[in-house]
């Protein structure tokens, strides 16, 4: 029938001295774990490697309809002494839900961890379900703070997945792998397979390392739509990633996501990063229809998909990849790939079988648009920016650019489409504000080339130029649109202009130009009837 074990009940099988413990295997048709003990320790089913214990636990296997964990209901294997925890396997036919907390902030979830001073790994969770709702702080994680690796999260709902807002303490609800602060092992990464996720105010899935070792891969595949939306209170935004977070010694496994629709609204995100030693890994997105990327949080930090090595981090950004059918950015969406330390950062590759559009700037004037940036402070090249769709459209500011203001190479950008439209101040841009030269710029264009108030540049402040290099069919600058490499300081040539097409019109105030303040010019080229 029902199992119910409420104010702190439990479901126990661990080892307090030397010998193994026995598993914990549950089948009910309704399971229900709530409430806490007068010392605040939740209900539920615990296996554990005690402190001094020495030996191995063989873990929880729970068979259910549905599995609800309310006020600190929990499920967990964990080692505090020397010895392996086993894994947790749930499979419930119906509904998993795991919301709130105990008086003393402990969250109800799904754990196996490494605690403390433990030697050891713990075995991971593995949960069947068809709809899986982790909120007000509900969590499934599996960690090592000791010595020892936590397993992974795997997680396959055929149904729809929900992370959604935080504990009393701004604790997010969601997912997590993670190598915590003093702990020496990897994380397992983190896997999901369903139909539909939403993550919302704060929601978050991770793969982290915090101590030395690795993290996993987080790695996410919806048969249908994926939203990713707002921050919590303390404005900690709703995302995915994988990070070698301050003190850190080991990589990110990045992140994988494959989906039908992907939506990042306001301050959503993707992130692979390093802030500390190791390399962040790549964040690959496919996703079969469309994507977008929208507007900001109400601190201004816009929704976007990035790969960043940030400040003060020893080690390389795994770059962007992107394939879709149309993909458009509004209000400050943005699609990066950067350098703030001392590494090179991967490039911004964009697939679209359909249209691009890039439109709009957030609050604060940032741009919607794809950019490869090396930071004032980095050392290293940046990957550049390689984009090939149908029609690309960028209007009201909107932005391609490779740029470098530190030690390094701002990197390629490559544009190729059918139709390349720009409008009200969009820009195609790649600048050097270091001795380093600017990338080059090349854009192959099938049919027609249209700008209005809008620009197509190289710049330098104190090296050379980057070269200039359109093919299309045909090209129509109007207002003030302009195709220039500009170089405003120092000896340092002034990057070619090379243009080929059917026709070339420009109107109103629009020009070509290749300039040098006191170097040599540039030279341009017009191949055209």
């Amino acid at each position: 029938g029902s199992l119910n074990a409420i104010n702190g009940g439990d479901i126990d099988a661990s080892t307090l001295g030397q010998g193994n413990a026995g598993s914990v295997n549950i089948v009910a048709r309704d399971i229900a774990f709530d409430g806490e003990t007068p010392d605040g320790f939740g209900s539920g089913a615990s296996s554990i490697v005690d402190v001094g214990a020495e030996g191995n636990t063989e873990g929880i296997t729970i068979s259910t309809n549905n599995l609800t964990l309310t006020n600190g209901g929990r499920v967990s294997t964990s080692r505090l002494g020397q010895g392996n925890a086993g894994q947790i396997n749930i499979i419930a036919t119906e509904n998993i839900t795991a919301t709130g907390e105990t008086s003393g902030s402990l969250p109800s979830g799904v754990f196996s961890q490494v605690n403390f001073g433990a030697v050891g790994d713990a075995g991971g969770i593995k949960i069947s379900s068809n709809n899986l709702a982790l909120t007000n702080g509900g969590s499934i994680s599996a960690t090592t703070l000791g010595r020892g690796n936590a397993g992974a999260v795997e997680i396959n709902a055929t149904g729809n997945i929900t992370f959604d807002g935080e504990s009393s303490r701004s604790i997010p609800s969601g997912v997590f792998s993670q190598v915590n602060p003093g702990a020496v092992g990897n994380a397992g990464g983190v896997k999901i397979f369903t139909s539909n996720l939403t993550l919302s105010n704060g929601g978050r899935a991770t793969s982290d390392t915090l101590g030395r070792g690795n993290a996993g891969v987080t790695n996410i595949t919806a048969n249908g739509d994926i939203s990713i939306d707002g921050q919590n209170s303390m404005g900690f935004n709703s995302g995915v990633s994988s990070q070698v977070g301050d003190g850190a010694v080991g990589n990110a496994g990045g992140v994988t996501i494959s989906t039908n629709n992907l939506t990042l609204t306001n301050g959503g995100g993707i992130g692979a990063s390093t802030f500390s030693e190791g390399n962040a890994g790549i964040a690959n997105i496919t996703a079969k229809e469309n994507i977008i990327i929208d507007g900001e949080d109400s601190d201004g930090f816009t929704s976007g998909i990035n790969s960043q090595s940030n400040p003060v981090a020893k080690g390389d950004a795994g770059g962007v990849i992107i394939s879709t059918n149309n993909l458009t950015l509004t209000n400050g969406g943005q699609i990066d790939a950067s350098i703030g330390g001392q590494g090179n950062g991967g490039s911004v590759n964009i697939t679209a079988t359909g249209d691009i559009v890039f439109d709009g700037q957030n609050s604060e004037g940032l741009r919607s648009g794809a950019t490869s940036i090396v930071g004032d402070s980095a050392v290293g090249d940046a990957g550049g920016v390689t984009i090939s769709t149908n029609n690309l459209t960028l209007t009201n500011g909107g932005r391609v650019s490779a740029s470098t203001l530190g030690q390094g190479k701002a990197g390629e950008l490559e544009i190729g489409a059918n139709a390349l439209n720009l409008d009200n101040n969009a820009v195609i841009s790649s600048q050097s504000e270091s001795t380093f030269k600017a990338g080059d710029i090349t854009l192959n264009i099938a049919n027609s080339l249209e700008a209005k108030d809008s620009e197509i540049s190289t710049s330098s402040t104190q090296s050379s130029g980057g070269n200039l290099t359109i093919a299309a069919g045909d090209i129509r600058l109007r207002g003030d649109s302009d195709l220039r490499t500009d170089i405003n300081s120092g000896a340092g040539g002034g990057g070619n202009i090379d243009v080929t097409a059917d026709s070339v019109i420009a109107f109103d105030d629009s020009d070509i130009f290749a300039f040098a303040a006191d170097g040599r010019g540039g030279n341009i080229t017009l191949d055209t009837p």
